[in-house]
């Protein structure tokens, strides 16, 4: 049961990197410790002894990366198991000399390398990882490994890291893309269409927030509300339409006034507007709000 809760543990709740790579992670632990468990028994039963007491070692170093890193978090544990299982790998075909196909199992890996490490570092270490095996197998073409087959598998194995990188990639930049579209669509949502500032619905969320942020930090928080004097007046006289160029150029007016990251500025409904803030004294409020007010009197 644990281990089915370990597996269904993360909630993908929006389109991102993160959520795959925590996927990757736990499967790469999975099947690190599953296909060494069942190779150490096959290789015990068919008395290949050299590679019995390899994967034996491979399981327990995959063992002591996972204690050693559990402190720390899931990508480090996989990271070290993908790296302790390409050298088990390297280490398998040297002392075997190429034979049993055990390079094969570098397949396996690849993909996994892409996701957890990206695209980028995923194919520089999967390229270092097969020169390595290109190497090692190089010694034996002609005793255990042909030299078509040779050829073969540098062939095969150089088209699936570049696949995997690719792969890897348009994936990569397809989530990027749509999480800029939806980075766009939430900011949507918290926008006056009319006036640009921020809405009600925005201001609903974000006051508590700014609120007790400022509180923890020993700084004042400041909210002060605004609205234009006769507007109905107005509309009525000149109309809606320049009833809303007059509320444009009052935003604009305030958004010039409000330059600190930590400055929000709310169409509250109407020509009512808010303003919310931190500042250290309170004459430093004063000032700030001073300066909002010229700036409109100057319009």
């Amino acid at each position: 049961m644990a281990l089915f809760d370990f597996f269904t543990s993360i909630q993908i709740k929006s389109v991102d990197n993160i959520s795959r790579k925590t996927i990757a992670a736990k499967l790469i632990i999975f099947f690190a410790y599953t296909i060494a468990s069942i190779l150490s028994i096959l290789t015990y039963l068919q008395g290949n002894m050299a590679l019995f007491y390899m994967d034996v070692t491979l399981f327990c170093s995959i063992g002591i990366a996972t204690l050693l890193l559990i402190r720390k978090n899931i990508y480090w544990i996989a990271n070290a198991i993908l790296m302790i299982m390409s050298l088990g790998i390297i280490w398998g075909t040297y002392i075997n000399r190429g034979q049993d196909n055990v390079f094969y199992w570098g397949f396996l890996s690849v993909t996994f390398m892409m996701i957890s490490f990206g695209h980028k570092k995923g194919l520089v270490i999967a390229s270092i990882f097969y020169a390595s095996l290109f190497v090692i197998m190089a010694q034996y073409i002609g005793e255990t490994i042909s030299f078509p087959g040779y050829i073969r598998f540098i062939v095969v194995s150089s088209m699936i890291v570049l696949a995997s990188y690719f792969y890897e990639y348009s994936i990569s930049s397809t989530i990027d893309q749509l999480n800029a579209v939806n980075k766009k669509l939430s900011l949507l949502t918290k926008i006056d269409s009319l006036t640009g500032l921020y809405n009600r619905r925005y201001f609903d969320e974000i006051f508590e927030v700014q609120f007790q942020k400022t509180k923890s930090s020993d700084r004042l928080f400041v909210f002060a509300m605004l609205d234009v004097d006769f507007f109905k007046l107005y509309n009525d006289t000149y109309g809606h339409l320049s009833g809303d160029e007059v509320l444009k150029t009052l935003a604009d007016a305030i958004q010039k006034s409000l330059r600190s990251v930590d400055d929000y500025a709310f169409r509250l409904g109407g020509e009512e507007f808010g303003l919310c803030f931190s500042v250290e004294r309170y004459k430093d409020a004063k000032k700030k709000i001073k300066k909002v007010r010229q700036s409109i009197e100057k319009l």
